[in-house]
């Protein structure tokens, strides 16, 4: 059923093993000054949870 991955994920994460979500990298570069309108690349393979999981990194940097 997957719970053994998602239980790994979460002990990854308590350790700071663990890449950070969409939406935590779209605040952390808000913070750093990062305008709107930067444009933004994911080298990636699909992202865990899909367009779901981009939507809040998708609206705070629509050029995603």
């Amino acid at each position: 059923d997957g719970s053994h991955l998602w239980q790994t994920a979460l002990e990854k994460r308590k350790e700071g093993r663990c890449p950070l979500e969409p939406g935590e990298v779209a605040v952390i570069l808000r913070a750093m000054g990062y305008p709107k309108e930067t444009q933004i690349y994911v080298a990636s393979g699909q992202v865990y949870g899909g367009l779901n999981r981009m939507a809040p990194l998708r609206n705070m940097f629509p050029n995603l």
